[in-house]
């Protein structure tokens, strides 16, 4: 995405909202993910969420981490997530109630990786309508996808988000490449095949439609994000911006933006601080000045 357009677009979500504007204009997203291993993942997707500018951020956790997601989730609401026959809190009626009220959806982030969520995820496929994006154990969940449930899905737009080692699993491959253009063809057949939109992750980004196009990244490379948890906070802020911009814009052009925008705002943390002392959180904590370098002169 040109600088151009970025600026046009990022203005336009942060300094040309409507005056008038409620939280329900911005619509809502709502995150599955968490395990007693990694009750953080689906907190910082959340964090991430919110900084997209959307009404309001939910969360799905198992019931073991509620009390910790709870205690540590900002601005949020917080549900027990369990598929267990003994305690079925998601009930077909429950999850098409709930399905009906976020725009979008980000599954995976910390999950475990067991048959009670590969069930959430069979249900949210079959059922959910509007934007889906897979990330982390999510994606390893929907390996475990038959065809037909790979090529039935319902949702209207399906956004896979895999690092280059979650992209050779998904496609079963043993190249340890480290460049997404290796991927590139295996990746547009797969979209094709399956009307799935794929992000490969890496240092550099390369993004995938269903109709066979493709477009690399072309930010500076920025290593305070090659750290644990920077793929959260981009599933979430892809997740918080699709809750609201497809309004505004072509679904294309959100993950674009959304993908360019992270990594800009890593840039600019960088020049501040130095990459060596950042992390997500700390990368987000520059949000407001980064936002207010390309603030245009005649937004008032």
């Amino acid at each position: 995405m040109d600088e151009e357009r970025f600026s046009t677009i990022l203005n336009t979500l942060y300094f040309q909202r409507k005056k008038d504007g409620i939280k329900n204009d911005f619509g809502k997203t709502l995150i599955f993910g968490g395990s007693l291993p990694y009750p953080n993942a689906p907190l910082i997707a959340a964090s991430s969420s919110l900084l997209s500018g959307n009404g309001f951020t939910a969360l799905g956790v198992p019931e073991k981490i509620y009390p910790i997601v709870a205690s540590r989730a900002e601005e949020a609401i917080i549900y027990e997530l369990s598929l267990a026959p003994e305690d079925l809190v998601y009930t077909k009626e429950n999850l098409t109630r709930i399905f009906s009220s976020y725009p979008s959806i980000l599954f995976g982030n910390g999950i475990k990786d067991d048959e009670n969520n590969l069930l959430l995820l069979k249900e949210i496929l079959s059922s959910y309508h509007g934007n889906l994006i897979l990330d982390a154990t999510g994606l390893t969940l929907y390996g475990k996808l038959t065809e037909e449930e790979r090529k039935n899905h319902a949702c209207s737009f399906l956004l896979l988000t895999p690092h280059l080692g979650e992209a050779r699993r998904l496609f079963s491959l043993t190249q340890g490449s480290r460049d997404p253009k290796d991927y590139e063809e295996i990746a547009k057949g797969f979209a094709k095949k399956y009307n799935v939109h794929i992000l490969l992750k890496s240092v550099s980004s390369l993004y995938i439609t269903p109709e066979g196009k493709s477009f690399e990244s072309s930010y500076e490379p920025t290593p305070s994000l090659g750290r644990a948890g920077s793929g959260d906070g981009l599933a979430g802020y892809i997740a918080g911006l699709f809750a609201y911009a497809t309004k505004l814009f072509a679904p294309d052009e959100i993950v674009l933006f959304a993908d360019q925008f992270l990594h800009s705002l890593a840039h600019f943390a960088e020049t501040k601080q130095g990459a060596g002392s950042l992390d997500i959180r700390s990368v987000e904590s520059y949000f407001v000045p980064f936002l207010l370098s390309y603030r245009k002169e005649s937004v008032c």
